[in-house]
């Protein structure tokens, strides 16, 4: 079981870290928080009036495949200081009624679990790993749906995805790009995601994509993937994790906020059902105040419309602590809060949950 201070092993992490930090999937935030005592009961209130989100747009529970994978990168990899600066939470299993109380102390009427399947090398694990997933959503009463897991570069991919159509408590597919090692500048990988998303397009199978890959990650990464990928997706629902980084606030991930903005505006191929989320962009109470008033402008650009909460619990705290976190802070109007807070996913709008 969860507490509000486990640590998110989704993130991913700057430079400086090794790439076996980067395919499991251990976070800066995390880090952060660990390094420094970071105690997210200390982050801003709500602005006045402000209430809690509809939706959390990006949360993980953990079952056992993913549980017992860490465990064992923990025991091979114990003197990384990473991995010793880690709440050992992170490590456990969380289930559904983890999630659900989540929700409930924040006020939270529902929830999207992002299975990390992704980081699994055996087709049965993958599929185990997102039956749990899968199960927590069907067995939630409709406040819990599933996007299931997959490395898009696996052989059984596809036929995992296909798998999961239809089925109820699932609304999508989470595609982790760095985890699952995609290069933008390899054309073949491109090629490679672009056929899964042309597939997932023909599926009805809506996507959450994590894109960045690493910390020199540019605008020009994002643009291949506006271009040569998304594009594929036509009207296929797409939400793009972290604001198009990987948590927290640089110029990379503004980098591609603008790439992402430019094609909004420009009417490009897959952009007029792509949604972007809020996970963890804010990952202290003394954020920097010129990169947040970055950030608005870069919203206020794109459309306010196009955001969404997500706290990528258990990441830094709990759903309503990120919200505390990220409203307290961001300097934008009630009304610009209350759009924020009452934007839903279009896969989830097509839910019957």
């Amino acid at each position: 079981m969860s507490t509000d201070s486990d640590t998110s092993v989704e993130m991913q992490p700057s430079a400086g870290f090794s790439r076996r930090q980067a395919l499991t999937g251990i976070g800066v935030g995390g880090l952060l928080a660990a390094a420094a005592g970071f105690g997210i009961a200390t982050s801003p209130r709500l602005p006045k009036g402000a209430t809690a989100a509809l939706v959390d747009h990006h949360l993980h529970i953990q079952g056992p495949a993913v549980t017992a994978h860490l465990q064992k990168l923990l025991t091979e990899d114990s003197k990384l200081d990473a991995f010793s600066l880690l709440n050992k939470g992170a490590f456990a299993e969380r289930t559904g009624v983890d999630a659900l109380r989540a929700l409930d102390t924040a006020g939270i009427g529902r929830g999207v679990l992002l299975s990390e399947a992704y980081m699994l090398s055996s087709a049965d694990l993958v599929r185990d790993e997102n039956a749990f997933n899968v199960e927590a959503a069907r067995t939630s009463r409709g406040r819990l749906s599933a996007c299931v897991g997959v490395n898009p570069f696996r052989s059984e991919a596809i036929d995992e995805l296909r798998y999961w159509v239809g089925r109820d408590g699932v609304v999508g597919a989470k595609l982790h790009l760095a985890n699952s090692e995609f290069d933008p500048r390899s054309s073949d990988m491109v090629d490679r995601l672009a056929a899964v998303v042309r597939e997932c397009r023909a599926l009805g199978l809506p996507l959450v994509i994590h894109p960045r890959h690493a910390a020199d990650y540019s605008r020009e990464d994002a643009e291949t993937l506006i271009d040569q990928v998304l594009s594929q997706a036509e009207s296929l629902p797409i939400q793009i994790a972290h604001a198009g980084g990987w948590g927290g606030l640089d110029d990379a991930t503004f980098a591609a906020l603008g790439a992402y903005q430019d094609a909004i505006k420009a009417g490009r191929p897959g952009m007029s059902k792509l949604q972007i989320d809020l996970a963890v962009l804010v990952q202290a109470p003394w954020a920097d105040g010129a990169q947040l008033h970055r950030l608005v402008d870069h919203m206020q650009q794109i459309g306010l419309d196009r955001f969404l909460l997500g706290s990528d619990w258990p990441a830094i705290g709990s759903p309503g602590d990120y919200n505390r976190l990220l409203l307290g802070q961001l300097p934008l109007t009630h009304r610009e809060q209350e759009t924020v807070l009452t934007n839903v996913a279009y896969h989830l709008e097509a839910d019957n949950g």
